[in-house]
């Protein structure tokens, strides 16, 4: 499961919003524009999105938000006014209500709606769509997909963590493979726990181990990336068995 969150902020507060939300959420952010943030919550992380809202609410109190598995209805309803709006499927909920100049569709059009009854997008998503096309071409095919929450919309997300790192000092002498491998496999659940939260495989892995000596690096991979945990900790036990400590 995905959730596209659209928040709006005061200007001059949106590198603070930035900073809240990738270190407590979600490493993917846009930036809209000068007020509006927008963000993804994926796999367990959804799970936290009251908290999430919660948190920014209590940090910007006059804030607005839009809430869809769709990124372009997340943007719609950032604007529709305080607080949470939360956007259902096939244009239920929030979404809904919009009025229809929210469409985006021109003046001549909203006006010809608003001629017709037409106020929202519920009641445009009531009109015969095939003689709507027929009509107005493909202009109307892609204004009831707006009003459906089905228009596509690409992110395009300007901070982004694609790599997840753990590191660990040791206090003692590290003469044997054994007590490595386990302090690795605490490593290895920590790093798969960020994984699994942004909902995220992986096809490499690389341990640096620095010594008095030196620095060595060991590195695995596989054919296609993959979340499978315990096939990653064998994979990594056996090239820590199979080359020398190098320190």
């Amino acid at each position: 499961m995905r959730v596209f969150v659209a928040v709006r902020v005061p200007e001059g507060e949106v590198d603070r919003a930035v900073g809240l939300i990738v270190e407590e959420f979600s490493p993917n952010i846009e930036i809209a524009d000068d007020g509006t943030v927008v963000f993804d919550l994926a796999g367990s992380q959804t799970e936290r999105l009251g908290e999430c809202l919660g948190r920014l609410q209590r940090e910007f109190p006059e804030m607005s938000a839009g809430v869809s598995d769709n990124l372009a209805s997340a943007l719609l309803l950032v604007g529709e006014r305080r607080g949470v709006n939360v956007a259902g499927k096939g244009g239920r909920g929030a979404l809904a209500n919009l009025g229809i100049e929210s469409l985006g569709a021109g003046r001549e059009f909203t006006e010809l709606m608003l001629e017709w009854g037409i106020e929202d997008f519920d009641s445009f998503s009531h009109l015969p769509e095939d003689e709507m096309a027929d009509r107005f071409g493909q202009e109307a095919v892609r204004l009831f997909r707006r009003v459906k929450g089905t228009e596509f919309r690409a992110a395009s997300w300007n901070v982004k963590e694609n790599e997840f790192r753990w590191s660990n000092s040791f206090d003692t002498e590290i003469r044997s493979v054994e007590p490595l491998k386990f302090i690795v496999s605490t490593g290895v659940r920590k790093i798969f726990e960020k994984l699994k939260r942004a909902c995220l495989g992986t096809q490499e892995c690389r341990i640096s181990l620095r010594g008095c000596d030196g620095t060595c690096e060991h590195g695995v991979k596989t054919i296609v990336p993959t979340l499978n945990e315990k096939l990653w900790l064998r994979l990594i036990n056996l090239k820590l068995e199979s080359e020398p400590l190098g320190f």
